[in-house]
C-alpha cells in the first residue's frame, strides 16, 4: 500500500514535494511479477512399460492500494497544486510441461499446466475536508488525477509424447489458465472532491483506468504404437476483467468558485 496524505497532524508516506513553481502530492505504485513454472519427465528404454509425468503449476497475484490526499488543510497558493495517485501493475507469467515415454511394450505420457493470476488494485487521489484558496484570494490550477494501469500476459503449454513397440501408448495433455482483474475485491479508480472549498482559477478532476488481458493456453500429445494409441489434449483458458469502478467526484456539499 503507497498513502500520500497531507494533514496538519500528519502525513505519511515517502514521495512528495513543493516547490515554488508547482504543489504536488503524488503517490506512486509499481509492481512487475515473471514467473516461470515448468517440469519435464522422460522415460525411455523399459522392455515392459514406461511412464512420463509432468505438472508445471503458476499462482500470481498483485493487490495494491496507492492514495493520495488532502485532508482536513487549508492551502493559499497563486502557481498550480496537483493531487495525484498512479498505479502501474503488471503479471508475466509462463507455464509448461513436457512428458516423454518409449517402451517396447506399454508407455504412456501425461502433462499438465495451470495458471492462475489476481490484480486488484485500489487507486485514489482526494482531496477532503479542506478549503483551497478563499474568498477574493483565489489559489491557481488545480488538478485531482487518479491514473491505473493493470494488465495480465500469460501462456500455458503442455506436450506429452508416447511410443510403444508393440503395446498400447497414451499420450494425454492439458493446459488451462485463469486471468482476472478485479474479481476477488473491486478494482477501483477514484478522484474526488469531498467536503471542501475550493476557490481557483481553473480545476481539473479525472480518473482513467486501463485493463488489459492477453493469454494463450495451448497442449500437443502424441501416441504411437503398432497394436492401439490414444491421444488426448485440451486447452482452456478464462479471462474476466469485473468490479472495474472508475470514478471522478465533487460530493457531500463542496463547493467550487
Amino acid at each position: 500500500m503507497v498513502a500520500i496524505t497531507l494533514d496538519p497532524t500528519k502525513m505519511t508516506g515517502n514521495e512528495h514535494s513543493f516547490n515554488p513553481s508547482g504543489h504536488v502530492v503524488k503517490a506512486y505504485s509499481e509492481a512487475d511479477v515473471f514467473s516461470i513454472a515448468g517440469a519435464a519427465s522422460v522415460a525411455l528404454g523399459s522392455v515392459k512399460g514406461s511412464g512420463g509425468f509432468g505438472f508445471g503449476f503458476a499462482w500470481n497475484e498483485v493487490d495494491n492500494d496507492t492514495k493520495a490526499h488532502i485532508a482536513n488543510s487549508t492551502l493559499d497558493y497563486a502557481s498550480a497544486l496537483t493531487v495525484t495517485a498512479d498505479n502501474d501493475s503488471t503479471i508475466q507469467t509462463v507455464s509448461a510441461a513436457i512428458g516423454v515415454s518409449q517402451s517396447l511394450k506399454a508407455s504412456g505420457a501425461i502433462t499438465g499446466t495451470a495458471s492462475v493470476n489476481f490484480v486488484d488494485n485500489m487507486t485514489e487521489a482526494k482531496v477532503v475536508g479542506s478549503n483551497l484558496g478563499s474568498d477574493g484570494n483565489s489559489a491557481g490550477i488545480t488538478r485531482v488525477t487518479a491514473h491505473d494501469n493493470a494488465s495480465i500476459r500469460s501462456i500455458s503449454g503442455s506436450v506429452s509424447v508416447a511410443f510403444s513397440g508393440a503395446g498400447p501408448s497414451l499420450g494425454f495433455g492439458v493446459a488451462t489458465a485463469y486471468n482476472a482483474i478485479g474479481s476477488r475485491t473491486d478494482h477501483g479508480v477514484n478522484a474526488t472532491i469531498d467536503s471542501s472549498n475550493l476557490y481557483v482559477d481553473e480545476l481539473y478532476v479525472g480518473s482513467n483506468g486501463n485493463q488489459l488481458i492477453e493469454s494463450l493456453a495451448a497442449t500437443a500429445a502424441i501416441a504411437i504404437s503398432a497394436t492401439s494409441s490414444l491421444s488426448i489434449a485440451g486447452a482452456v483458458t478464462i479471462n474476466d476483467i469485473v468490479n472495474q469502478n472508475v470514478n471522478s467526484s465533487i460530493t457531500n456539499g463542496s463547493s467550487v468558485v
